[in-house]
């Protein structure tokens, strides 16, 4: 009898065919075809600040950064926080409509804190969101960084204690930097925290911290410089610099982070990096603006694929029943059989 039902299996399943899943398929974005270590990559980059869709005709998995809008840089205060940063290699993309979400750099600060910039985030209606949360906007100097993805630089004073850096969200960045104290100059302004690292505090001698270091997305480098024309070199999410008081201003962390500058006001985050803005400085008779926080960007990414591949199974393959039987992740068709 068991004989006969492996025989009767076997007959049934001639001249089935299996379609292997279709290839990741969609449109949305700017779209490049690319080869990388000699395989083809399809990458949808988007950078414009705002809301838009990638539509998804075929589903898999797919790899996808997403990097909130960076904060600002504080007026005559700390640097601003780099937006936050989510990596994803094996994200299951399905067919559908996913919202894509952009999100802008934090205002440049006219007499205060510099402004929070706002979330990126990747969504459909069926499977949870990627969110990259905002970059903290850099203190101004006396008070505290504000909280983000990374967070901003706080504030130089005259007494203890000193001004603490913005708290950062786990797993997307670092802390800003804290405010020096100088009994009678003021401390230096800390740096905006990075995906990579914290930013650096400001020190009691006036000088202004560092912001702390981007991250590194090796599987990007010259991706989008080549597609939208921007300087980005696979870095993303540097913290913006502190500004001094009387000594030297903070530089800028790798990954777009705006520099403070002596005597000026900060430089603007770099666009779609999520780097904070820098610190404007005092000039001997007025506080600087800070920079404003570079804007986010959103990346899906994929290897590019072709027609379905198809495989024929005929009586001579279906003499070994495991052959049938351990066709794993294939879609199996049922065609017509005869004897």
């Amino acid at each position: 009898m068991r004989q006969l039902t492996t025989i009767l299996i076997a007959f049934a399943l001639c001249f089935l065919t299996t379609q292997q899943a279709s290839a990741v398929s969609a449109t949305g974005g700017t779209v490049t075809n690319y080869t990388l270590n000699g395989t083809n990559w399809t990458a949808h980059i988007f950078t414009t600040v705002g809301v838009t869709n990638l539509n998804v005709i075929d589903g898999g998995n797919v790899e996808v950064l997403v990097v909130g809008g960076g904060g600002g840089g504080g007026n005559n205060g700390g640097g601003g926080g780099a937006g936050g940063l989510v990596y994803s290699n094996g994200f299951p993309l399905v067919a559908g409509t996913y919202t894509v979400s952009v999100g802008g750099g934090g205002a440049a600060s006219t007499g205060g804190s510099g402004g929070n910039g706002t979330n990126s985030v990747f969504s459909n209606s069926v499977s949870s969101a990627i969110v990259a949360m905002r970059g903290g906007g850099g203190a101004s100097l006396g008070d505290v960084g504000l909280n983000g993805g990374s967070g901003g630089g706080g504030g130089g004073k005259l007494t203890a204690p000193a001004n603490s850096g913005g708290t950062n969200t786990v797993g997307q960045g670092y802390m800003g930097g804290s405010g020096g104290v100088n009994g009678t100059l003021w401390g230096g302004n800390g740096g905006g925290g990075g995906a990579g690292s914290a930013g650096l505090s400001g020190d009691n001698s006036s000088n202004g911290g560092n912001g702390g270091t981007g991250a590194y997305v090796s599987v990007f480098t010259g991706l989008v410089a080549s597609t939208v024309g921007t300087t980005n070199d696979g870095w993303f999410a540097g913290g913006g610099g502190g500004a001094e008081v009387n000594g030297t201003a903070g530089a800028g962390g790798r990954g777009g982070g705006g520099r403070s500058n002596n005597n000026l006001p900060g430089t603007a985050g770099s666009p779609n990096t999520g780097g904070g803005g820098g610190g404007g400085c005092w000039n001997g008779s007025s506080a600087q603006n800070g920079g404003a926080g570079g804007s986010g960007i959103v990346i899906v990414r994929y290897v590019t694929g072709g027609s379905a591949t198809v495989a024929t199974i005929n009586r001579s393959d279906l003499l070994n029943r495991n052959q049938v039987l351990n066709l794993n992740g294939a879609i199996i068709k049922a065609g017509s059989c005869r004897p």
